[in-house]
């Protein structure tokens, strides 16, 4: 799977998901996924309307896929796909604006998982003080409202 693929992957998750982030099974938050800039960049909005809410953007840079986190710790984190397979995209980090030390806490990771029943499971790592926290983990189902729209779809294999 090429960068371009797994971002007509990302663009496939337009809509609305519920978020399971307890691990119970049972829907804790909403997570949408909106294509827009004329198809170039995909928004995706957690925890919309809390004062944490945040917003990721993914968009390819050239042949690269890049995302830029907007956190509710206030910095941006930006994200390169460095991994991607026909069921999961796994970006790392490649820099960040407005951290406050280079010791504060910011996101390092994040890795989509594809599975076979039509969830999407999200793996986001952070760092502070140089060291590995804990992983915010999402298991995300399509909304009901959005349950006629199509599952991600796997990319056409390239050339």
């Amino acid at each position: 799977m090429s960068a371009r693929d797994a971002f007509s992957r990302l663009q496939g998750m337009n809509g609305t998901w519920d978020a399971d982030i307890t691990g119970d099974g049972q829907p804790d938050t909403v997570v949408t996924y909106e294509v827009i800039a004329a198809g170039s960049c995909v928004a995706e909005t957690l925890f919309a309307g809390e004062p944490h809410q945040m917003v990721t953007m993914y968009h390819m840079d050239g042949p690269r896929l890049l995302c830029t986190h907007y956190c509710a710790a206030q910095n941006q984190p930006r994200l390169a796909a460095t991994a991607f397979t026909d069921d999961s995209i796994a970006f790392t980090f490649v820099d960040c604006t407005n951290l406050a030390s280079p010791d504060a806490m910011r996101m390092d990771s994040v890795t989509f998982t594809f599975n076979d029943d039509g969830t999407v499971s999200t793996d986001w790592g952070a760092k502070a003080n140089g060291k590995e926290q804990e992983h915010a983990l999402f298991t995300m189902t399509r909304h009901p409202a959005d349950a006629l729209a199509p599952a991600p779809a796997a990319p056409s294999t390239s050339p």
